[in-house]
């Protein structure tokens, strides 16, 4: 069939693509995350029905990593829905 790139062609053609994406990813992207890390904000503390959690605030955002969001499934919770993390005292980081 004429008109229609050959598979070698189209091979090319992703190639190039995802060439020209990974190299503005690591040009554009790079700046984003040094003024990220520049601009840290006071840490932001939230209060839960289970504590207190300490996130980070970072270029206009705050972020809570590590949040439980239930107990870990360990011997007889194994292979059952999940259960609520327990209460805890503190502020957890």
């Amino acid at each position: 069939m004429r008109g229609h790139p050959t598979r070698r062609a189209l091979r090319r053609m992703v190639a190039a693509v995802a060439g020209i994406g990974l190299v503005g990813a690591v040009t554009i992207g790079a700046p984003t995350l040094a003024t990220a890390k520049t601009k840290a904000t006071p840490s932001p503390l939230v209060k839960t029905s289970y504590g207190w959690l300490r996130g980070v605030g970072a270029g206009g955002a705050d972020r809570f990593l590590g949040v439980p969001f239930a107990q870990p499934p360990v011997k007889s919770l194994r292979f059952k829905a999940p259960v609520a993390p327990t209460k805890w005292t503190g502020v957890r980081d």
